[in-house]
């Protein structure tokens, strides 16, 4: 595939090893991407399954981080990142061990089996629809509102893959957070790990990760807060391990 470098950029992500196409307006490499892919914790011959992979970032740090997962499977609605996340997996080398699936979540019978996988991972989009305050491109647009999918379709599609005691691993804006734990508990897949993520010490909790289990007792730990930097504006040492591939860097 013959990658558009006005529409997209090659780039370094070093601590995971990779060389990644990104849109220049659109889903990228962000802290987030890092933090999801650190609390996700997958298991030997383990099925995984990222919901709304956009460019594969997460699906291909997951692949380094954990090589004897059984599989990692992306499934995006949008083409062109669908085409980026493939070309990305041939040029690490990974496409053996990832594969992408072009479709809608709201769909999702038409892709994957009932009950067939171990992990999902999603890091839905944040926003509501709200068309005066959106990016002008839809790459951009989709990444970070609910165009096509709301949070009922993502608890509703991972419900359907996982298996029973299977494990949903989800990263979200922190206003959301009754909401989820509310479809979560809806959907029978109550939250098990609830983690608040804080920019630095004294500023309110801006994202909060999730992991949340399909059919399992209630019963949930509210886990010691994360802070992205110290006081002094510097990276904590939690946060500098997240950035390795270290399997025991899970956060």
């Amino acid at each position: 595939m013959e990658i558009d470098a006005d529409r997209n950029t090659l780039d370094e992500i070093k601590f995971a090893e990779l060389r990644l196409w990104q849109p220049l307006k659109g889903p990228r490499v962000n802290l987030d991407t890092v933090l999801l892919s650190a609390f996700a914790r997958i298991k030997s011959n383990e099925k995984v399954i990222e919901l709304g992979s956009a460019q594969g970032a997460i699906s291909l740090i997951l692949a380094r981080k954990f090589p004897r997962a059984a599989s990692i499977q992306g499934l995006e609605l949008q083409h062109e990142l669908v085409e980026l996340s493939r070309e990305n997996a041939i040029g690490n080398q990974l496409a053996g061990k990832v594969s992408f699936i072009e479709g809608d979540l709201t769909q999702i019978s038409q892709f994957f089996p009932v009950g067939g996988t171990d992990v999902v991972v999603v890091n839905p989009p944040y926003f509501c629809s709200m068309p005066d305050r959106m990016s002008k491109s839809y790459l951009e647009a989709s990444a970070r509102h609910d165009l096509r999918c709301s949070l009922v379709d993502v608890v509703s599609a991972s419900r359907y893959v996982l298996k029973n005691r299977g494990r949903l691993y989800l990263i979200m804006k922190s206003q959301r957070l009754s909401e989820v734990l509310f479809l979560l508990e809806s959907y029978k897949m109550p939250c098990k790990r609830l983690r608040p993520v804080y920019p630095s010490p004294g500023k309110r909790s801006n994202v909060f990760l999730v992991q949340a289990s399909r059919n399992s007792r209630v019963g949930m730990y509210l886990e010691e807060p994360l802070f992205v930097s110290d006081k002094s504006g510097n990276y904590t040492p939690e946060i500098l391990r997240a950035y390795t591939l270290e399997a025991d860097s899970c956060l």
